[in-house]
C-alpha cells in the first residue's frame, strides 16, 4: 500500500507524494508542520496551492497558474481533509500514523 495520497484535479488523479523533500520544503516555507496545517484548515488558497505544488513537484508560473484554477473548482473545503492528511504523515516519517504500530511502545 502507497503512503502517497491522492486528490482529484480537473478530473485528474494528483498523487502527493510524502517525501523529506517535501517535508523540508514545507517546513522552511510555514516554519513547521502544525503552522501548513493551519493554514489549509483556515482555507488559504496560495497556501493550500503551495503546499499541492510542493507534495506533487509541479513547477513553472504556467504550471502553478494551472494549478491555482484547479484548486479553485475543486473547492478549498473539500482538500482540507487529504491536505491535512497529508501533513499528518509528513509528521510521521512519510508514513500512516492510523494504520502503523508505534515503535516506541
Amino acid at each position: 500500500m502507497s503512503d502517497n495520497i491522492t486528490i482529484k484535479l480537473a478530473g485528474e488523479d494528483v498523487e502527493l507524494v510524502p517525501s523529506f523533500k517535501a517535508s523540508e520544503a514545507i517546513q522552511k516555507k510555514f516554519g513547521g508542520l502544525n503552522s501548513a496545517t493551519d493554514a489549509v484548515v483556515k482555507l488559504s488558497a496560495d497556501n493550500v496551492v503551495a503546499i499541492i505544488a510542493i507534495a506533487a513537484d509541479t513547477k513553472g508560473d504556467d504550471a502553478l497558474k494551472a494549478l491555482h484554477e484547479k484548486v479553485y473548482e475543486a473547492g478549498l473545503v473539500k482538500l482540507r481533509r487529504p491536505l491535512v492528511k497529508y501533513l499528518e504523515r509528513l509528521g510521521h516519517g512519510g508514513r500512516d500514523p492510523d494504520t502503523e504500530e508505534d515503535e516506541a511502545a
